[in-house]
């Protein structure tokens, strides 16, 4: 039996339109024994299932099928952990796949590597175009980093993430469930309990966008507002309560949370109904009355004429981003 290098948590909803193409690519990798595959099934009413079943079958040591009431993605990433066996965890949504070639490449990165955290380039598949997102910045490949020395950086995008299993598990938090946008919390998370970082060139992530039904389609971070509200309030208060022994990482995560906070006033000044403006009030009001020290330091740049005014704030920002 071989040494389970990479354990992939697929977060699967409804997805029997897509998880072939996605289970698919994973077997076309040569080095598939390597790989631990846990379908985490959340409640899917269609045939997904059925589906995985056909190729936990065909691979009874490679693909693990874990079927469960609906929770949400983040009960997926906790089921999926309490088994995961690889070396290092990576999470991949059901609608998305990986470059074989690229996972191939990572694979044999991994089984020689003790770097905590191991970033990859990804791609946006769109429906017309494919967006390349390499998140090195002015860093450079193949070569060793610590947190110290990601002082540019605000946030990681967890399709480019894969974690050293051990050390993730230091963090001893459970994702938030019944709730969209964690991986917010994810990579929050892996971000206050890594130390050593790479970035490699390989591009193993395929991240399909454009899909209506997307939590990230305008229509759907709309629909899901609350929710991200509800992480960010999470992870506020999780900060506030940490001791940080490494000012370097108290730097990051500060930044993660101040561009994420940033990212719903972007959201705010995008939408067209109004009806949920009265949670963006609240949630600035009530982080200033907990945390002052915090949203003082948070620079908003021009949305921080929305606290003279909200309502005519709001207002005046989508007005400017129409014309």
């Amino acid at each position: 039996m071989s040494e389970k290098i990479l354990s992939i948590s697929i977060a699967a909803y409804n997805v029997e339109s897509v998880i072939k193409k996605c289970l698919d690519t994973f077997c076309k990798c040569k080095y598939i024994d390597k790989l631990d595959i846990i379908v985490v099934n959340d409640g899917s009413t269609d045939k997904t299932v059925d589906l995985v079943t056909s190729y936990v079958e065909k691979f009874p040591n490679i693909v693990t099928l874990i079927d469960k009431e609906n929770s949400g993605h983040g009960s997926t990433i906790n089921s999926s952990l309490k088994i995961a066996r690889g070396k290092y965890y990576k999470v991949l949504d059901g609608d998305d796949w990986v470059n074989p070639d690229a996972l191939d490449q990572l694979i044999t990165y991994l089984e020689n590597s003790d770097i905590d955290l191991v970033i990859n380039p990804y791609n946006e598949v769109y429906n017309d175009r494919i967006n390349l997102i390499n998140v090195s910045r002015n860093l450079k490949s193949n070569t060793l980093y610590t947190i110290n020395d990601l002082s540019e950086f605000d946030y990681i995008p967890m399709h480019s993430i894969s974690v050293k299993l051990a050390q993730y598990k230091k963090v001893n938090q459970s994702i938030s469930e019944h709730s969209f946008y964690v991986d917010t919390e994810f990579v929050y998370f892996v971000l206050s309990v890594v130390d050593s970082v790479v970035f490699l060139d390989d591009v193993v992530y395929q991240y399909r966008l454009d899909q209506p039904t997307q939590s990230v389609s305008w229509d759907g971070i709309y629909k899901h507002i609350e929710d991200y509200i509800f992480i960010l309030k999470r992870l506020f208060r999780l900060y506030d309560d940490t001791y940080y022994t490494n000012s370097y990482r108290q730097n990051l995560l500060f930044r993660l949370l101040s561009s994420r906070y940033k990212l719903l006033f972007y959201w705010y000044s995008n939408f067209t109904n109004t009806d949920k403006d009265y949670l963006l009030i609240d949630i600035d009001k009530d982080l200033k009355k907990r945390y002052p020290r915090l949203l003082k330091s948070i620079n908003l740049g021009i949305y921080g004429i929305l606290r003279i005014n909200y309502r005519f704030g709001l207002l005046f920002i989508r007005l400017l981003r129409r014309l």
